[in-house]
Parts: C-alpha cells; structure tokens; sequence
C-alpha cells in the first residue's frame, strides 16, 4: 500500500510538472508612451530608455522612436508627443525640428512669439 500511494504521489508531482512545462507564458512588457526599447523580453519598466532628446514616442512598446520632434517646439528625452505644449520654443528662439533645446537667433535676427521654427530677419537700418 505504501509504494502504491509513493507511486500516486510521485504521478501527481510528475503531472503537475508538465501542466507547468505546458502552460508556460512569456511575458511581454511593452514600454510606455514617451519610452521605447530595441529589445524582446522586457520583464519591467526600467528596461524601457526615455525618448531620445530631439525625438517622441507616441505609442507604447515602441522599438525605435516614433520621428523627430515638430517644429516650433523641442524635446527634452521623454516626450510622447511631436508637439508637447510645455515646451513650445521661447521669444528670440527658433527651433527648427528635431530640436533639443530651443537656438538662440544670430545676430541681425529675431523671433518675437513662441513656437517660431525659423528666425526673422531685422528690417534694413533696425
């Protein structure tokens, strides 16, 4: 009676087992909007890399990023949108796209509103 009830037992661990092998599920953690990741197998969100500084990404479990930031604004690393509306480019800035801080005009130029993707040019004898 003994072995029988050790051989029951060791048929149930040995079935348990497979059910295990069987049913194995790999998780697939997708990196969150303003992250992306070139790697499969992500198991949390520390393995995601913010956006790259210039750039946006706009859906999550991106492997690359979605495309550079819009013009008139710029992107810190980050950012989940071409155009974020906190950081729109700054009075005497311009920023063309693609832009990581806003760039201060050249001289002989301005740019008096934000959001400006290219400097003016001052007006003759100004």
């Amino acid at each position: 009676m003994n072995q029988q009830y050790f051989f029951l037992q060791q048929q149930h661990i040995y079935s348990a087992i497979k059910l295990i092998q069987v049913h194995t599920y790999i998780y697939h953690f997708w990196c969150f909007q303003g992250t992306f990741n070139t790697y499969e197998g992500l198991i949390n969100e520390t393995q995601c890399t913010p956006c790259l500084a210039g750039d946006y990404c706009g859906v999550e479990g991106l492997n690359t990023t979605s495309g550079p930031c819009a013009a008139g604004f710029y992107c810190p690393p980050g950012q989940d949108t071409a155009s974020p509306v906190t950081y729109p480019c700054t009075l005497a800035h311009y920023c063309p796209g693609q832009t990581v801080i806003p760039i201060p005009c050249a001289n002989g130029t301005y740019m008096n509103h934000t959001q400006g993707a290219a400097c003016y040019t001052c007006p003759a004898g100004s």
